[in-house]
């Protein structure tokens, strides 16, 4: 990975645009304090639409609030795409939203490799990734 990823702001941004490179997208990026539970990044792109929770994994990991948990276990219950996109200084990965909750509200570097989306970290093409995450290349 020939970037330099400093916190969950460098990650999004980056992860975004190299994700979804020569592609048309609508990204929304959400902030919504009254409703805590709900991802950073809902995408539409080629007619699927889902949605992204980033996390820096810093010396002391991240936390994961309990509404975060439910809300990707809900979403997972009813068929919907989220995901959580991790990072750190040297690596990225993904976790499909029906795992979150295996996370138990902390996401750091000893729990997040063996639930992260099989195949998915930075050695792999963005081609693999947009395949797994959002679905068949048209």
């Amino acid at each position: 990975m020939n970037v330099i990823l400093v916190d969950e702001d460098s990650l999004k941004k980056w992860f975004i645009d190299w994700l979804f490179q020569d592609r048309t997208v609508h990204i929304e990026n959400i902030d919504l304090s009254d409703s805590p539970g709900i991802p950073d990044t809902n995408y539409c792109c080629e007619g699927t639409e889902g949605w992204f929770e980033f996390k820096w994994i810093g010396k002391k990991g991240c936390k994961i609030r309990a509404q975060q948990t439910r809300w990707f276990r809900e979403r997972a219950m009813s068929c919907g795409r989220a995901h959580m996109i991790w990072g750190t200084k040297n690596e990225f990965g993904a976790i499909s939203g029906e795992h979150v909750w295996k996370l138990e509200g902390r996401l750091n570097d000893r729990n997040v490799y063996g639930i992260s989306t099989p195949g998915l970290h930075a050695g792999i093409d963005r081609f693999t990734w947009y395949d797994a995450l959002i679905g068949e290349r048209q």
